[in-house]
């Protein structure tokens, strides 16, 4: 299993002025793919087609990463964990996956995230839940989802 996660450019990037991170158009995000099992590619290509979909209609300029054959029970991966430096950088303003269990499979790790987005200043958005915190909707979502990551939610909400 080869750990250099594979990285695919779209589009320019335009310059990024401080502030909250913006999920509208020319937003330069990371669109984050996940398989557990390695030979299912067709599940990657899968999920790149329905982000460059919802990229194209928000006007995001997209970079992908992506962990193919890692399970998404540990945070601890490759592509991830890429994507994250990026974030931390300043390389990308958001970090978008089209489920919540592509990015991860526990609501601890996820909070997580949450946390580090918000102290650092840029977005996640899983689009299956609706979760944008830059919207207010998406912002509550992902407040309540953050301060239950103690609480049980059934796996199956993420599996």
């Amino acid at each position: 299993m080869e750990d250099k996660p594979r990285l695919v450019r779209f589009g320019p990037y335009p310059a990024v002025t401080g502030g909250q991170p913006d999920t509208g158009n020319g937003a330069k995000v990371i669109g984050y793919l996940r398989v557990s099992t390695i030979g299912r590619e067709y599940a990657i290509e899968a999920q790149r087609t329905a982000l460059l979909t919802e990229a194209t209609r928000r006007g995001w300029q997209v970079e992908f990463i992506e962990d193919a054959g890692r399970s998404g029970k540990y945070i601890n991966r490759p592509g991830i964990t890429r994507a994250l430096e990026l974030l931390r950088q300043g390389e990308a303003e958001v970090l978008v996956a089209l489920k919540l269990n592509r990015l991860s499979r526990s609501l601890a790790d996820f909070a997580r995230v949450l946390e580090t987005a918000s102290k650092q200043g840029w977005g996640v958005v899983a689009i299956d839940l609706g979760i944008d915190p830059t919207t207010p909707t998406g912002e509550l979502v992902a407040s309540i989802m953050a301060r239950s990551r103690n609480a049980s939610w059934p796996s199956a909400s993420l599996g």
